[in-house]
């Protein structure tokens, strides 16, 4: 289950990479600015909106930002190996 922890300090590291502020990615992303500014210092976390807005702004698939945030499960890993039946 992700926590804000985690979250908050996977979005700073997206917002790093790109070189961007918060108004960046408020701007991108329409979202609020307050609501962000609570995210990054973890009290509280995205709903789904949110993380659509900021998939959006970062060219992400929103179920991995879902993901991220704990608001979906985590991707099944694939087998390479056929079944037998």
């Amino acid at each position: 289950m992700a926590t804000a922890s985690d979250f908050s300090d996977w979005l700073q590291d997206e917002m790093n990479k790109r070189g961007w502020r918060q108004a960046d990615l408020v701007r991108s992303a329409n979202i609020n600015s307050g609501y962000l500014s609570q995210i990054l210092k973890r009290e509280r976390m995205p709903g789904l909106d949110i993380c659509k807005g900021i998939a959006n702004a970062f060219g992400l698939k929103d179920v991995d930002v879902a993901r991220r945030a704990g608001l979906l499960e985590p991707e099944k890993p694939q087998s390479d190996t056929p079944t037998i039946q």
